[in-house]
């Protein structure tokens, strides 16, 4: 995700998306990706799981819900 989607209700600033991002540590897009890329592949190990193929924006929000953790962010799923 590279930019916020439009929304008729909320307004962003243009590098609101970039601000989140570094708040929590994740405003170098080469970690992002990597972070991303590890919660890919430790959901696609879980035998437990009945889905496993998820939205790579999605999974980037719930590292950012979890202050840019990634293990927060495991224990959350």
């Amino acid at each position: 995700m590279d930019q916020l989607p439009l929304n008729p209700v909320l307004k962003f600033n243009p590098n609101q998306l970039y601000e989140v991002r570094k708040l929590f540590g994740l405003e170098d897009k080469d970690k992002l990706k990597q972070a991303i890329d590890q919660f890919e592949d430790w959901i696609k190990k879980q035998n437990h799981f009945d889905v496993t193929d998820f939205d790579r924006g999605f999974l980037e929000r719930l590292i950012i819900f979890s202050k840019g953790s990634l293990e927060r962010a495991k224990q959350q799923t």
